[in-house]
This record gives C-alpha cells, sequence and structure tokens, in this order.
C-alpha cells in the first residue's frame, strides 16, 4: 500500500477544489463589469481558423511556450496533463502516450504541424518523437469534435505546433540558447534557436540535444531500464511571393539511442528488458497558402508531407525459464499525406470545405530471435501492411444572429487496407521446426462517417453557454486487424481481421465565463461506445482482438484562473471520468481517477515583461482507483507538490532567464494508475530537483 508523504494533507485537494467553485463564483459577482477576454486562449485546430476556447463547442485544452518553459517536462506527457482530462499513459519516461478521457492509442490522432504521426505498437513512443523546447504551443481536442480529422480522432486530436518565424518590417536576426538539468532523471539538455526575418521571408534553423539516465522512484529506487538520449533538428522557412501567395517548407529529424522501455508491451510477471538501440523520426512537408481578393473565398491551404518513423527494439535479459537469449524487432513506418482546406464566407455563413488522401505503410517488420542454445530465427510480428485512406470533409459556423452561432459538420472516408501472407516463420532457427501460414494476405474496404452539431450561446458578455452533439466510426487500423506478437511463454497476440468499425456517440455541454481578470468553465460530456476494439483473453495462450458490444464514458470537468492582484494568480482543475463495460457489467479499463491541481503564481506585471522574479506552487492529487476489470491492478491515491522560482533579467544586450524548482518535494511513493498494464506496475519519479538558464537576442 502506497502512502502518502504529507498526511496532513489526506484528501484535502479534492475539498479544496470544491471551496475554489464558490470562490470563483463570488469573484465573478464582483468582475463581472470587466469583458476584456486576456485569459481566452485563441485555438486553430478545432474549426481550422482562429477562435477562442469559450466560444468553439466541445472539450478544448491548450499548452502555451510560457507553461513549456516554467514546467520544463521531460515528456510531452508531462505537460499536457495539465489539461483536466487529459492524463498520461506511462510507457517510460521518454515514450509516454496520452490517454484524453479514457481513449488513448489508436484512438488519439497524434499530429506534429498539422501532419500525421504513426506508429503505434505494443510498445509505443510516439509522444517521445518531439523536443518539448522546440515546441510553441500544444493544442488538444477533447473527442471527436471536428470533421477536420478523420481516421483516429474518435478519441481526441494532439496538435503539436512548432516554433515559426514571423514577417517583420526590417531585416532582423533573433535567436536563444537554453540549457537544463535535473537529479530525476539525472541528466541534462541544450536547445539552440536562430532566425533570420524580413518583411517577405523568413528562415528559422533550431536544434536540441538530451542525455538523461534512469528515473528514480521514492527512496532513491531506480526504474530499472528507463533512460534514454535523443537528439533534434529542424529546419524551416517561409516566403511571401506577393499579397496573395505565401510558400513554407517544414523539415525535422529526431533521432534516439538506447531508450529504455521499462515493463511495458510483454506479457511476462519478470523481464525481458526493452529498448531502443536507435530510432528515428524524418519529417518534410511543403505547403501553400493562396488568400485571394475575394470577397466570398478567403483563402486556401494545400498541405503535402512526408513522414517516416524507423523504429528498431531490442528484447534481452530474458527470464532463466525462458528459451530466448534475445529478440531485436524492427519496423519501418512511413506515412504521406496531401491536404486541401478552403476557407470562405457567405454572408453568415463560415463554411469550411477540404479533401484529404493519406497512406501508412509499415514494412521491413522482420524479428530476429536468439535462442539460448545458440540457435537463430527470423520472424515477424506484422509482416508488410499498409493503409490508405481519402476523404471530403465541411464544416459550417453558421450566426444565427449576434448572441448565436451553429455550428454543422461532416465527413466521408474511404479505407482501405492490405497485408501479405504472414507465416509464423521467415527462417525458422532448425530444418526440424516446421513453417506454417499464420494469417493469409487480405485486403479489406470500409467507409466511415464523422459528423457534428455544435452551438455557442452568448449569454451575456462574459458568459457563454456551448454543446455539441457527435457521431464518430473508426475502422480497425493495420495493428487491430494484422498484428501477431509473440509474447513469451507460449501466448500469442492476434489482431482479428474480422473486427467491426468502432462507433461513438459523444454529447457534451458546458458553460464559460471569461473576464479580464477571471475565467471559469464547467462541462460534462458522454460518450456512448458500440463496438469498442480491445483485447480478449480467448483461452490460456491465445489474446485476440475484439469488439466490445456495447460501452459508455462520461464525466465531468470543471477549470478556472483568477488575477487575484498585481502579478498574483490561482488556477484550479477538476476531473472526473467513468467508463462502464456495459456487455460485461464491468468497468472499462484505463479510466483515470478522480484527480485535481491546484497553482498559486506570482510573476511580473504585466505578463509579459522580462525582468524580475516568478514563483509557482502547484500541489495535484488523484484518488484511489478500485474500479477496475477483472484481473487489473487498482492503485492508491497520491498527492504531489511542485515548487518553481525564475528570475529574469536584462544584460549585455540580451535577455537572460534562470530558473530552479523541485518536483515531487515530499517524495511521494506513487503509480500512475494508467502505468499499470499487464500485470506491471511503473513508479513514478520521487523527488527531483532542476536547473536551467536560457539567453534570448
Amino acid at each position: 500500500m502506497m502512502k502518502s508523504a504529507c498526511p496532513i494533507l489526506g484528501r484535502s485537494p479534492f475539498v479544496l477544489s470544491l471551496l475554489l467553485i464558490p470562490l470563483f463564483l463570488s469573484a465573478t459577482c464582483v468582475l463581472a463589469a470587466e469583458s476584456e477576454t486576456d485569459l481566452d486562449p485563441i485555438v486553430v485546430t478545432a474549426r481550422g481558423t482562429a477562435g477562442t476556447v469559450s466560444q468553439t463547442p466541445g472539450g478544448i485544452g491548450v499548452v502555451t511556450i510560457e507553461d513549456i518553459s516554467r514546467i520544463a517536462p521531460v515528456s510531452l506527457t508531462d505537460i499536457t496533463r495539465i489539461i483536466p482530462g487529459v492524463e498520461k499513459t506511462t510507457d517510460s519516461p521518454w515514450g509516454s502516450d496520452i490517454n484524453i478521457r479514457g481513449l488513448s492509442r489508436n484512438n488519439v490522432l497524434f499530429l506534429i504541424d498539422g501532419c500525421r504521426v504513426n506508429t503505434a505498437t505494443d510498445i509505443n513512443a510516439r509522444f517521445g518523437l518531439i523536443n518539448p523546447d522546440d515546441i510553441d504551443r500544444i493544442e488538444v481536442l477533447k473527442g471527436p469534435i471536428s470533421s477536420l480529422y478523420g481516421w483516429g480522432a474518435m478519441g481526441g486530436v494532439v496538435n503539436v505546433i512548432t516554433r515559426k518565424g514571423e514577417y517583420a518590417a526590417a531585416p532582423r536576426a533573433r535567436g536563444e540558447l537554453q540549457g537544463r538539468g535535473s537529479t530525476n532523471p539525472a541528466g541534462y539538455g541544450a536547445y539552440s534557436l536562430g532566425m533570420f526575418e524580413s518583411p517577405n521571408a523568413w528562415v528559422l534553423g533550431s536544434g536540441g540535444y538530451r542525455d538523461y539516465g534512469g528515473r528514480k522512484s521514492s527512496g532513491e529506487t531506480v526504474l530499472h531500464n528507463s533512460q534514454f538520449r535523443d537528439v533534434f533538428g529542424r529546419f524551416g522557412s517561409g516566403y511571401r511571393w506577393n499579397g496573395s501567395n505565401e510558400t513554407r517548407v517544414n523539415i525535422q529529424v529526431m533521432e534516439g539511442r538506447n531508450i529504455g522501455i521499462p515493463g511495458k508491451g510483454l506479457a511476462l510477471t519478470e523481464g525481458p528488458d526493452a529498448t531502443y538501440p536507435d530510432t528515428r523520426r524524418i519529417l518534410g512537408s511543403l505547403s501553400h497558402t493562396l488568400t485571394p481578393e475575394s470577397a466570398i473565398w478567403d483563402r486556401s491551404r494545400i498541405n503535402l508531407f512526408f513522414q517516416e518513423v524507423d523504429r528498431n527494439v531490442l528484447l534481452d535479459a530474458f527470464p532463466s525459464s525462458m528459451p530466448l537469449a534475445s529478440a531485436e524487432p524492427g519496423a519501418d513506418h512511413t506515412t504521406w499525406g496531401l491536404n486541401w482546406t478552403n476557407h470562405l464566407f457567405l454572408g453568415k455563413h463560415a463554411p469550411v470545405l477540404g479533401a484529404e488522401i493519406w497512406a501508412w505503410k509499415i514494412d521491413n517488420t522482420e524479428r530476429i530471435r536468439r535462442f539460448k542454445n545458440g540457435l537463430v530465427g527470423i520472424d515477424s510480428s506484422l509482416g508488410n501492411v499498409s493503409q490508405m485512406v481519402g476523404g471530403i470533409f465541411a464544416e459550417d459556423t453558421w450566426g444565427i444572429n449576434e448572441t448565436v452561432d451553429l455550428n454543422l459538420g461532416g465527413r466521408m472516408d474511404v479505407t482501405r487496407v492490405k497485408s501479405d501472407d504472414l507465416y509464423n516463420w521467415i527462417v525458422p532457427p532448425s530444418s526440424a521446426v516446421p513453417v506454417t501460414m499464420v494469417r493469409k494476405g487480405d485486403t479489406e474496404e470500409d467507409q466511415s462517417f464523422q459528423g457534428q452539431a455544435g452551438m455557442t450561446w452568448r449569454i451575456a458578455d462574459d458568459f457563454s453557454a456551448t454543446a455539441l452533439a457527435a457521431a464518430s466510426y473508426r475502422p480497425p487500423d493495420l495493428m487491430d486487424r494484422f498484428k501477431y506478437v509473440n509474447l513469451g511463454g507460449g501466448i500469442s497476440l492476434f489482431g482479428n481481421p474480422e473486427l467491426d468499425p468502432e462507433q461513438s456517440f459523444f454529447f457534451e455541454t458546458g458553460i464559460h465565463y471569461v473576464s479580464h481578470r477571471l475565467r471559469i468553465s464547467g462541462t460534462l460530456f458522454y460518450n456512448r461506445l458500440r463496438d469498442m476494439i480491445t483485447e480478449y483473453q480467448a483461452s490460456a495462450t491465445r489474446i485476440e482482438m475484439r469488439n466490445i458490444d456495447r460501452a459508455r464514458i462520461f464525466g465531468s470537468e470543471l477549470s478556472g484562473e483568477w488575477l487575484m492582484g498585481p502579478g498574483v494568480s490561482i488556477q484550479a482543475s477538476l476531473a472526473w471520468t467513468r467508463g462502464d463495460n456495459r456487455t460485461t457489467g464491468e468497468a472499462l479499463p484505463f479510466i483515470a481517477p478522480l484527480n485535481t491541481r491546484v497553482s498559486l503564481a506570482w510573476e511580473p506585471e504585466p505578463r509579459s515583461a522580462l525582468k524580475g522574479w516568478r514563483w509557482e506552487v502547484s500541489h495535484e492529487w488523484a484518488d484511489a482507483q478500485d474500479r477496475v476489470p477483472s484481473g487489473a491492478a487498482a492503485s492508491e491515491n497520491w498527492q504531489t507538490v511542485d515548487i518553481s522560482t525564475g528570475y529574469q533579467f536584462h544584460a549585455l544586450a540580451l535577455d537572460h532567464e534562470v530558473g530552479f524548482g523541485v518536483t515531487n518535494l515530499f517524495d511521494e511513493d506513487y503509480s500512475n494508475f494508467l502505468a499499470t498494464s499487464r500485470g506491471m506496475e511503473l513508479k513514478e519519479a520521487g523527488i527531483s530537483l532542476f536547473a536551467h538558464y536560457k539567453v534570448q537576442f
């Protein structure tokens, strides 16, 4: 049983969050006369055009560059979890994944600068493929709230937007250098950025390097095989041909070495170690935006991208009872795509029309298996497979009157999935081992539809209410249909080509108050799922992908921020989610428990000031999670306290910032519930000290 390192607090964070609700409401009455919306973030991902969060139907979260600089996350998932309803599923410090209101993995679409990142496997690592210091902002959609995104977006969208240059009135150069280090995991990182900007062009180059050792839980216990090292580089440019045409180029390269993945991916009670000896991501994209001088046609944008993720894995240190000495699986994930989006103005209507086609191919999936008796064989966990998706989409924001807007959207996609024949061995370890067919090659085609209807009602200058209903259909992907993983001990995991598409019927409603000094948002959501795809223990030796006939996920979220006085602010959030397997009467797996986050901050006034001290104290709490399906591990409640401070100053014609902090101040011994999978529990980090230095010109 895990005990709180600060027992005097008990469950007080939950109580504190409830007490903050009337506090915020009373502040609302005091500040109701103010109508500015400094605390209402602008988002583009939801509708393809800029709009405020409080007046966009559907759940949305935003992480800014200031959040990233202040929190100094090791992984993207360490920073996105400040958004209520968004949690991390810990594969490793480097390769965590994201859970949005109970859905993750294949149900969450991950974009980098609007380009799909496809690399879903049983040992996931897609959110480690970008350096956090190179990010300008992250926009998260919670659920199927936009028809601009098709396959894979049933649970939501995470759009990572990297830093860009600007068009300047006169030529200028800007740059940034920064370094950081921490004690847990012990290591350091460095980042540099340089750009040249002029009236018609900008050019940007950036790069980063990180090298961290194993993560330690409370009591200095090292999480085995949790180290990582990576290097990142990027080139970007924009050229404005004239007042109507702009072209952008974006090239990104990330390479990781000796990346440990502790505990995930195999149904074994001990070992083996899973490590990425090397993994690589390359992205190249070219986009062109036309802004014609037309009263009807606002702009048109076409984006072409190519992305390749090469993943090589080493499995070794197998238990003595197993015949394997090591296994070396690998795969090359290649994705290309073309998206054409048009924005129009038609009186009270602002339609967005477009088409998209993209393809994902997985090949070079051979796995070398070395046995302790000296034999060597080659097999494949998936075989060569490919998927192509093409579709058309349309959305319209209709201003019915001065207070009510409607949003209507729909999308149709055609999916074609192809697999080659798969055999148990490509090269058997000996001539005495028979070669048999595991799966016959096949081609499947599916049609899918996604649509939503939303409404925004501006009740008063500072109050708005939103509501959205959506339907979404996700055909099974390559891994769902075709994977074949030998888990060891005679147990195998099989995909299922006969899976039915998942279906989601989603509803969300919210009420929002935003003024110059106060922001409060409360939402309720309900997601009814049919044919939900999950793993099923068919026998003692066979696990296969199957559909859950009926499931539901529902919950509520509350968040707020109050600028209490000059430079002083308080933020609080609460998220509650429940998931039910209505076919079996059990709880759904991977549903986060009730959790809260409260932070108190002071920073120079105004917020944009580049000098002076800042500090922040934050407190997170999660309740115990004992609503779990049969065979799944429960978790105890936990809480952590983080403290950070920084000083900004101007010297030698440069802007400087020095920062220090401590995370998990009381060295809490705890596990994130979403990190318990297949009988293995991964402890979160104990106390850690960190420091960073940044200089800008």
